[in-house]
């Protein structure tokens, strides 16, 4: 069962790779770099040299089959043909309510809709409590999280509706709260 807010970025399904190369970076700064290889693709993810055409020619092959795998995952996962994914996929982004219309999730909500499902999954009373995992202390919360994998980070719940956030997320309305400014702000 997948469930998405309505305006969740979905989908990407497909695959990508590139490599930044730093060569004309380092020339300008003046730090030199050598290297010592043996054979044609010894240095083929080197920062310091673009792809050849032979090896792109295999980055493209590896794709290509990394690619008919998933797509091939996904098809059977969500009882979809494989020309109906390819459809779908090839990188492409769908809002949630875009990925439930064409069969990528199953239902639409959020954090309140997921834990009422995983509540009746588990055979649990509909107000069984939740603890969240990882658990951080009130000190913990006090400082900011270093990564999107720190425990601080993991454990946040912001849930600017409180009570009303699974009618909020039925709704389609923003997961923050209502006291979000409207519009665009970029801030310079």
């Amino acid at each position: 069962m997948i469930l998405a807010q309505p305006g969740t970025i979905t989908g990407s399904i497909g695959v990508v790779v590139g490599k930044a190369v730093v060569s004309d970076l380092l020339d300008r700064i003046g730090i030199g770099m050598g290297s010592v290889a043996d054979g044609d693709h010894a240095r083929m993810f080197s920062s310091t040299k673009e792809f050849s055409e032979s090896e792109w020619e295999r980055i493209n092959a590896s794709l290509d089959r990394i690619y008919d795998d998933f797509t091939a995952k996904v098809a059977q996962g969500r009882g979809l043909t494989r020309e109906r994914v390819h459809e779908l996929a090839r990188g492409r982004v769908w809002t949630g309510a875009d990925a439930r219309e064409r069969g990528l999730v199953d239902e639409l909500g959020g954090l309140e809709a997921a834990l009422e499902l995983a509540r009746k999954k588990g055979g649990l009373p509909a107000d069984a409590p939740i603890r969240s995992y990882p658990h951080a202390s009130p000190l913990e919360r006090l400082r900011p999280p270093e990564s999107s994998e720190d425990r601080t980070a993991a454990s946040a719940r912001f849930d600017g509706w409180g009570s009303l956030g699974g009618l909020a997320a039925r709704l389609g309305l923003p997961s923050a709260g209502p006291l979000t400014l409207p519009g665009t702000w970029e801030i310079r």
